[in-house]
């Protein structure tokens, strides 16, 4: 996965209709109100080949969550905006290349958005859960 993926799809996201009033963060703590972040969960190799010189090739998948900080009045309206951010998402084909090789196989898909919890605050967290597949690959430094 590239060194910039997350700052590469903070800014990609930031650029949505949906989230167009939305100030992304990448601390670490959370996004404040009306703010949100993008949050890797982890990569998972699903296929691993090498070949007769030593370069590796991986199939993988990361997950990432978005999460929202909302106003708790707007509920209807938050829930809307999630249907739309995934919407979103799915219906694009422009979004950063997360590996380094057979970029044509590469997906991005958003999904399970949700309220993860109610503040008491007056404002709610939401998460919109991002898949992406990608290859990379890595050739051997032998000759």
């Amino acid at each position: 996965m590239t060194q910039t993926a997350i700052h590469d799809l903070t800014e990609w996201l930031s650029a949505a209709s949906p989230l167009a009033d939305i100030a992304f963060t990448t601390d670490a703590l959370g996004p404040a109100p009306g703010g949100g972040g993008v949050y890797p969960q982890g990569v998972e190799v699903l296929k691993r080949t090498e070949n007769l010189c030593g370069g590796v090739t991986l199939r993988c998948k990361a997950v990432f969550l978005v999460r929202l900080v909302l106003p708790s009045a707007a509920a209807a309206d938050n829930a809307d905006r999630l249907l739309a951010v995934q919407s979103w998402v799915n219906s694009r084909r422009d979004h950063p290349r997360l590996g380094n090789a057979e970029q044509h196989r590469e997906t991005l898909t958003a999904g399970e958005g949700r309220l993860e919890q109610a503040g008491a605050e007056g404002t709610d967290h939401y998460i919109v859960r991002l898949t992406a597949e990608f290859t990379d690959k890595e050739e051997s430094d032998e000759n």
